[in-house]
This record gives C-alpha cells, structure tokens and sequence, in this order.
C-alpha cells in the first residue's frame, strides 16, 4: 500500500508505505515552498529592484523598517513572507510619492 498525499493545505509530499506484515515507511519532504493560490513568490532580486527606484533618504528609513522588523537590513536574509511584507512597504512609498507628485503638479497648473 502506498499513499502520497499533496493538496492546498499539505507543504511538500507525504509518502506512506507499508505491507500486510506490518513494517511501514513514512517519508515527509516539507522542502517544497509554495506560495498561495494565484500569487507568485517575491524575489530578493525584484525588492532590491524596487528599492532602487527610491531616493537615498527614503531608501535608509526603508533599511531601517527591515531591521527593526525582520532583525536585519539585508534582503537577501529576508524569508519568503518577509519579502512579501517589504515589497508591499515600498510600494506603497512609491505610491504615495507618486500621489504627491500628482498633488504638487495639479497645484502648480491650478496657479
């Protein structure tokens, strides 16, 4: 008898196999990183990326965001949900940067 067990809540593959005599293996391989359904994993390389985008000063307090957070300033020590929560912080700098952009331009033509 052998059974192998994948599916939305399980992460990785559980194996069990066995005989009618009694001796059973379980074999349990939690090495698979999945990402929910319908996203895709943050790479290091796409929040430097992003990081890149910002001013010096802003780049800084992103760093210290990181380590006051996560306990480091490095991305690349960043775990998968780690990295997820840092793009998330700075795109939403980037956005609100961008509306001020916005703001400041629709100002200076209503002059």
């Amino acid at each position: 008898m052998t059974k192998q067990q994948t599916g939305p809540r399980t992460r990785g593959v559980v194996q069990i196999s066995g005989d009618m005599i009694g001796s059973t293996v379980i074999i349990i391989d939690n090495s698979g990183r999945r990402s929910a359904p319908g996203t895709c994993p943050v790479s290091v390389s796409s929040v430097l990326t992003v990081l890149d985008q910002l001013e010096r000063d802003t780049r800084i307090r992103v760093l210290d965001f990181l380590d006051r957070e996560f306990g480091t300033r490095m991305v690349k020590d960043l775990g998968e949900q780690q990295l997820t929560r840092a793009m998330l912080y700075v795109t939403a700098i980037l956005k609100k940067n961008e509306i001020r952009k916005l703001r400041k331009a629709d100002n200076e033509t209503s002059r």
